[in-house]
């Protein structure tokens, strides 16, 4: 049966992605990267990170790279992830899909949406919620150790 739909298309291509566990970020990079040696600049900056910088196949337009850990502001939280999330707007980020959303190339634009773990930090307006609370979060750059989160984009993860 012939597929007619982009989305039935797509559908037909891509498997649902299970949360990778940051611990395994060799394991997410070889997955990304399509198993290619991923360089570094090791002990450079203080955190790795997903970084895309143009649009296509993973291993054309992203790499890994060090990146300093963000700063929360006064309405948000640090996170430090345990596990990332890879969703379908991440892939249609990648690809440019239906517009390039992040301007014509190159740019370098740490990517990711999803990011759980434990909270290492909250801004000055964050009340309900301290550090060592375990929560889910949607980010920007969330293909990273370190993540900064609004407060109203979190929920928290049950014990």
């Amino acid at each position: 049966m012939e597929r007619n739909s982009r989305a039935d298309q797509m559908a037909g291509r891509w498997r649902v992605f299970e949360i990778l566990p940051a611990a395994k970020w060799e394991t997410f990079a070889n997955l990304i990267f399509g198993g290619q040696k991923v360089a570094t600049d090791q002990g450079r900056l203080p955190m790795k990170a997903i970084e895309q910088f143009g649009y296509g196949k993973a291993h054309d337009c992203m790499r890994w790279v060090d990146a300093p850990i963000p700063t929360p502001g006064p309405d948000q939280v640090l996170i430090k992830a345990e596990f990332v999330g890879v969703r379908w707007g991440d892939i249609m980020g990648r690809t440019g899909d239906p517009l390039p959303r992040f301007g014509p190339p190159p740019f370098n634009h740490l990517v990711g949406a999803e990011s759980a773990g434990l909270i290492q930090a909250a801004g000055a307006n964050v009340t309900d919620f301290k550090p060592g609370d375990r929560v889910f979060a949607a980010c920007a750059g969330g293909y990273a150790e370190y993540a900064v989160a609004d407060r109203d984009k979190l929920t928290r993860i049950p014990d």
